[in-house]
């Protein structure tokens, strides 16, 4: 990859980021800039699938595993987001860990929310072409809900340049105890093939993968390779308490989650991989993380091997898919990789090191840097872990 790239791809998204910005400004009355202002778009860090957008608040279906109420969402209703499309912008556009374009941050619609069902589907088609008119970052949309053609023709022609859906389905026979309100696994499959009919790159979402169900991980499989998805992720099991309770309700032998060990990760590293081995015998492409699916749409939709935004190939995540991240790392220049890194940082380094997959910046002593913001900007440019360290240990004297 073209070292510059990452300069151009900084330079230029924090350009077109503050245009907008002030354009909105421009545009908003006072109002509705301080409720994009104080919103949690203008503040949330991006996780590893990308930078989490909420278009409702709740969500209609009542799953058991679902661990949205105990993140403080309603579990079993749900209202459109407040902000209209141009607040919305502001608030993005304010977000410091925020890079816009095709090299940028990762957009994520339906972490906890359910961005595809009738009540949500104006406000998600609504902001997906915001981020098409101005942003032009790559997005991904998770959803349950059935999408006629009329539906996914709409999802289509809101679509960015680069748009992927995860289809949720995790059981078959033991959906309608695990999933009572939601369309059966067949719609979904259903949605999956129009979506694929569309030319919008779709992939099943097994998540989370529930210990005991190991039975239907072929059938599950078999049905999303005949419904035309592309690979699958497999996704982790969240526990709490009360999700602990009512899975063990319905025979789903979990762990017993303790009310103070709160909202937990539950390792389940063989049943992954078996999943993944299984999926690979199949020819569906597996993924451990989210935002594999997006880099592999990248390459579908634009021919470009970017490698990920959430790192997951320095990691034990890495499935090796066809991307192949640790091939396609951006070549870095030293001068313009410290020119990067002092518009990101708002200082300028000392010095820079290559590592590997590491970067290692030098920062003077007492330095004023955007650390926290500076770092997943970055992350973004170089596509590898950045290191801050004292240009020189402390108390050695200056050369």
């Amino acid at each position: 990859m073209d070292p510059a790239l990452g300069l151009k791809a900084l330079r230029e998204g924090l350009t077109v980021k503050a245009a907008l910005r002030r354009s909105f400004e421009r545009r908003l009355d006072a109002k509705s800039q301080k409720r994009a202002l104080n919103d949690g778009h203008a503040r949330r860090r991006p996780r590893p699938c990308g930078l989490t957008i909420h278009t409702c608040v709740g969500c209609p279906y009542t799953c058991l595993y679902c661990y949205i109420d105990d993140l403080g969402f309603p579990r079993g209703k749900a209202h459109p987001y407040s902000l209209s499309g141009e607040e919305w912008l502001l608030s993005l556009t304010s977000n410091p860990f925020l890079l816009p374009g095709l090299y940028g941050t990762y957009l994520s619609f339906g972490s906890v929310c359910e961005p595809l069902h009738q009540v949500c589907l104006s406000k998600t088609l609504e902001y997906l072409n915001r981020v098409r008119a101005h942003l032009d970052n790559p997005c991904q949309v998770a959803t349950k809900s059935t999408l006629s053609d009329e539906i996914v023709d709409k999802l289509a022609n809101s679509m960015p340049r680069v748009l992927n859906v995860l289809v949720t389905v995790v059981s078959i026979k033991r959906s309608k105890f695990l999933e009572p309100s939601v369309p059966s696994p067949f719609e979904r499959f259903e949605t999956l093939r129009r979506l694929v009919k569309r030319g919008i790159p779709a992939f099943l979402f097994l998540r989370p993968v529930l210990p005991g169900l190991e039975d239907e991980v072929d059938d599950i499989l078999s049905e999303a390779k005949q419904a035309g998805a592309l690979g699958v992720v497999v996704g982790g099991l969240r526990l709490s308490e009360r999700i602990s309770r009512r899975l063990r309700s319905v025979g789903i032998e979990v762990p017993a989650a303790t009310r103070r060990a709160g909202l937990v990760d539950v390792a389940q590293r063989d049943l992954k991989n078996l999943v993944i081995e299984a999926a690979r015998s199949r020819g569906l492409v597996p993924f451990r993380s989210a935002c594999c699916a997006t880099t592999y749409s990248i390459a579908r939709l634009t021919g470009l091997r970017l490698p990920c935004t959430g790192l997951c190939y320095t990691s034990q995540l890495c499935t090796r898919c066809p991307v192949d991240c640790l091939k396609a790392l951006p070549r870095l220049d030293e001068d313009e990789a410290i020119e990067a890194a002092t518009m990101a940082l708002g200082v300028r380094p000392c010095w820079i090191k290559f590592e590997g997959t590491y970067v290692e910046v030098g920062l003077e002593s007492g330095v004023e840097a955007r650390l926290k913001e500076g770092l997943e900007l970055l992350k973004l440019v170089f596509r590898r872990r950045v290191r801050l360290l004292p240009a020189r240990p402390l108390g050695l004297p200056r050369a």
